[in-house]
């Protein structure tokens, strides 16, 4: 008795066959393909194992014989531990209806929507992952390993059920005329997994309430990556650091809230107990450092002007601009300061993939922060200086004209956002909110430290 997916199948091979041997068809979307309906499910999963192939995932098994519907599955080994294996598991998630699509067909894709959503919160620390952006480039790559797509749709359509050995073999055995294809694919992956381009840090209660209050004025921004070491200890919060500078080519500031003294860091006031460093911060950042522009450090904590004096013995750091206190500021003052450097708006423009731009200062922000701030401590390194200068009194002159030179200066001072920011007060804060864009994801935050809470504290009724 014969079998009708069988039958089927043999159909398929010899119309895909005698399409592929005509040289006159045109290799442009829609093109001619003898696929319906009912192929949709085989093409659907198929696409997700071709992809995770591409990927040098394993299979297991596929099947599109789940139900009565047709419904099938890919069971496969899952990797999700680094930003860019995310980004790898977003591109096999979106697989599966961008291969239907190919075709003109459609594929419910809830469940793989939501396993996209999924990852891109698994990291704080990233850059979430544009949809379209994604999927764009699912349907190139699709384009390109075209031939292993389709040849394992008929084989899953005839057979019902294939193991994971069989399918990586059909797959493989076209994706090697394929390269190109697969060079292009990871280098949109890469692309595609960034880092947020601000660190802030909070070491100790009185840090994380700096955080607190960073994340509850913004809400969304997809710049900001905000960490609360409560209870951590100086190798979690040195290491912490470390992992967002490790191939972070947009990391533009690292701003610190913590407690200092003549030698380091701390989570509380006193000599004694956990330190970092300012060598060891230092270092960290020389050994880890790899953005398209320098760094900006500001160092929230007093006595923390004492980092210059240590840095400068280090020879050349990466870094061009460090704001610190000399320790006679109360807290609300390093806070007011520290929400200054950020109220310019948002680092990462909006868009289909947001892009960061760099921090924008104008001559007279340096010099109304002087003016306002008499104890502030602000050390600039100029284009092709090896050691970090302080600024002095009315000398702010060639930081702005260097800056300007750069094309690091726009239109509207970093000093009138924050004036009008504070002048607004609520009705500015509903103003931003009704202005986010959709699409944009929280502040993210993540807690470090043995038994740290991650709840974030209310926000303060002004």
């Amino acid at each position: 008795m014969n079998d009708p997916r069988k039958d089927e199948g043999q159909r398929l091979r010899a119309e895909l066959t005698k399409l592929r041997n005509n040289s006159s068809r045109l290799e442009v979307s829609p093109w001619q393909h003898p696929f319906t309906h009912m192929h949709a499910s085989a093409l659907h999963e198929g696409g997700h194992a071709v992809i995770a192939v591409a990927l040098r995932r394993q299979l297991c098994k596929l099947t599109v014989l789940q139900d009565a519907t047709g419904a099938g599955a890919v069971e496969r080994e899952v990797r999700e531990n680094t930003p860019k294996e995310i980004v790898e598991e977003t591109f096999i998630a979106y697989a599966g209806y961008e291969a239907a699509h190919l075709y003109g067909l459609v594929t419910d894709d809830i469940h793989d929507r939501k396993r996209a959503q999924n990852l891109n919160s698994k990291r704080a620390d990233m850059v979430a992952t544009s949809e379209e952006a994604a999927r764009r480039s699912v349907r190139k790559a699709l384009i390109g390993f075209r031939h292993a797509l389709e040849d394992l749709a008929v084989a899953l359509f005839s057979e019902g059920e294939l193991t994971g050995e069989a399918a990586a073999d059909l797959v493989e055995a076209t994706l090697s005329s394929s390269k190109k294809a697969i060079e292009t694919m990871n280098d949109e992956i890469d692309y595609l997994t960034r880092k947020k381009p601000v660190l802030v840090l909070g070491w100790g209660s009185d840090g994380c309430e700096d955080v607190d209050e960073i994340v509850n004025f913004y809400g969304h921004d997809q710049s900001l990556y905000c960490v609360r070491a409560l209870r951590a200890d100086s190798r979690e919060v040195l290491g912490e650091i470390e992992n967002w500078l490790q191939g972070n080519r947009d990391a533009q500031i690292l701003c610190l809230g913590m407690h200092g003294t003549p030698s380091g860091l701390r989570p509380k006031r006193g000599s004694d107990g956990a330190q970092i460093t300012y060598s060891e911060l230092a270092k960290a950042i020389n050994r880890n450092f790899c953005g398209n522009s320098s760094l900006t450090v500001f160092v929230g904590a007093c006595q923390s002007e004492h980092a210059a004096k240590v840095w400068k013995k280090l020879g050349p750091l990466p870094v061009n601009l460090l704001v610190a206190f000399s320790g006679k500021e109360k807290i609300e003052v390093v806070r007011e300061v520290l929400g200054t450097f950020l109220q310019q708006g948002d680092l990462c423009l909006p868009g289909e993939i947001e892009i960061s731009k760099p921090m924008e200062f104008l001559e007279r922000d340096i010099e109304e922060l002087q003016r306002r701030f008499a104890s502030i401590r602000i050390y600039y390194k100029s284009d092709g200086a090896e050691q970090l200068t302080k600024i002095p009194e009315g000398g702010t002159e060639k930081l702005g004209y260097d800056l300007e030179q750069r094309g690091q200066v726009a239109a509207g001072a970093l000093m009138e956002a924050a004036t009008h920011a504070r002048k607004s007060g609520a009705e500015s804060h509903l103003s931003e909110a009704a202005a986010t864009p959709k699409k944009r994801s929280k502040v993210g935050t993540r807690t470090i430290g043995r038994r740290a809470s991650t709840k974030l504290r209310p926000p303060r009724r002004k």
